[in-house]
């Protein structure tokens, strides 16, 4: 048996003070003996664990390595493989801890202070360093103004370039206008060892309110319809196929039950793009009085977030819409006045350009495509109306009874928050339709009970809306 190769492979200043190295051997090993043929200088107690199936070694200190300091690591030829051969020679190899780095927050989404955070947001937290990821327990907080712990849901940790990334949403939309803060408690850990002097806090301010008017649905997103992945556009270069695509995701939505999701991950640091195409190609009409737009729940990557266009027929126009540094839905819209000067103005892709330097991965949701041009043809999905009602309103689902999809309508007079379920005989939710606050309006609400895995049974169920001090029960009947 011989060694070939060290981890680290690179000796400067390469270890954290809570890792590990590794020897690999070309064939495996009997354990106990290449164990007691370790050894290093300065001396540290530690334990060994064994990977590749007994052919790599590798060796975790208790009570970590000191800070900055050269090790020697060594194995002697009494280290025998499986088949009793010993070492064929002495292995040595030298390396340095890292320096005692303190742990520091590099970066935020929301930034410290930041005013106009969407309500939906999803809160993100660099770290300098990586984390001792069993630390996480106990140490973070979401409150809001008065103290309230706020719950969170899809709460995750990763490593990114060398840093720690935390990522947390809301598991209800936040208020409009309202202060909310992070706490980072003290007993968080570094991977270095190092923790934070004190608690850390991370303020921000949800924007004061929805200033969305909206118009006429292009595309509701409740299925994939006519959009192809991005690897069947010639345009789409720079990128990790294998990973970046296009689905249709149940839950993350602005209405309906569905919504775009874009996943995509360049393969450059300088260079890429990612063009999601809808072969339906829906005409916007030409009045350049109009406007342009969906919802788009950002990823805080700074990337750029394109339109794109057809116009006599086929001259294609690039928009820039606005650059990915946001997280939660925000409805991004581009004026028809600067697409062309006349004939109709066709959509065609959405498509993300990569910013250099900036994050090479991430997923952006799209939702609720729509032209505020009254007349424009769209398709079946979540229909609002600029007609302002003058009171809250439930009406009854179409076609009643339904297999297995239905319609269900609803007004608001004013921005409110929606609550609408679906319910059993029994009491027992069955869909959330809709949780979040929306803008003033009526609003069209499909539900599918294939959307839910499909195993209703025929029978009688519910749904409920509440807005406001309003709330309205009304019974449908799902016939199989």
């Amino acid at each position: 048996p011989s060694v070939t190769g060290f981890s680290p492979a690179d000796p400067s200043d390469s270890v954290w003070a809570t890792g590990s190295i590794k020897f690999y051997f070309n064939q495996a090993m009997a354990q106990q003996t290449a164990e007691s043929a370790f050894s290093i200088s300065p001396s540290v107690d530690g334990s060994f664990t064994w990977e590749d199936n007994g052919k790599t070694m590798v060796f975790t200190p208790t009570s970590g390595f000191s800070y900055a300091t050269q090790y020697t690591a060594s194995i002697d030829t009494n280290a025998l493989s499986i088949l009793n051969s010993s070492l064929d020679s002495v292995y040595t190899y030298s390396f340095d801890s890292k320096a005692n780095i303190p742990l520091e927050i590099s970066g935020s989404y929301p930034a410290p202070g930041e005013t106009g955070v969407s309500p939906s947001v999803q809160v993100i937290v660099y770290f300098n360093i990586p984390l001792v990821q069993s630390s996480l327990g106990g140490q973070i907080s979401f409150q809001d103004s008065t103290g309230k712990t706020i719950p969170i849901k899809n709460a995750t940790y990763k490593e990114y370039n060398g840093r720690g990334v935390l990522s947390f949403m809301p598991t209800n939309d936040l208020n409009f206008d309202s202060k909310y803060t992070l706490v980072l408690r003290s007993g968080l850990k570094s991977i270095n060892a190092s923790s934070f002097a004190n608690d850390m806090k991370l303020t921000f301010t949800t924007k004061k309110t929805d200033d969305f008017t909206p118009g006429k649905i292009v595309d509701d997103f409740e299925s994939a319809g006519n959009w192809k992945e991005p690897s069947y556009s010639g345009s789409t270069i720079d990128v990790d196929t294998s990973v970046t695509k296009f689905d249709i995701i149940y839950g993350t939505k602005v209405d309906g039950l569905h919504s775009g999701r874009i996943t995509y991950k360049f393969t450059s640091h300088d260079s890429g793009l990612c063009r999601e195409y809808n072969a339906k190609q829906p005409d916007l009409g030409s009045d350049r009085s109009n406007s342009f737009g969906m919802w788009v729940f950002g990823d805080a990557s700074n990337n750029f977030l394109e339109y794109w266009f057809y116009i006599n027929p086929k001259q294609n126009v690039e928009v820039r819409a606005d650059t990915l540094n946001w997280t939660g839905w925000k409805f991004v819209q581009v004026p028809m006045s600067g697409i062309g000067t006349a004939g109709d103005i066709i959509f065609h892709s959405v498509v993300i350009v990569h910013n250099p330097g900036q994050t090479d991965s991430g997923a952006v949701y799209i939702d609720g495509m729509q032209n505020s041009n009254p007349n424009v043809t769209g398709i079946n999905g979540s229909n609002q109306y600029t007609d302002v009602p003058s009171a809250y309103g439930l009406g009854q689902n179409y076609p009643n009874p339904f297999n297995p999809s239905t319609t269900i309508e609803y007004s608001i007079p004013e921005q409110s928050f929606v609550s609408l379920k679906v319910y059993d005989m029994l009491g027992r939710e069955v869909a959330d339709l809709v949780n979040g606050v929306r803008s003033a309006g009526t609003h069209n609400v499909y539900f599918n009970t294939n959307d839910v895995g499909g195993s209703l049974t025929s029978g009688i169920y519910f749904y409920t809306l509440k807005a406001g001090d309003f709330m309205k029960t009304k019974k449908f009947v799902l016939m199989k």
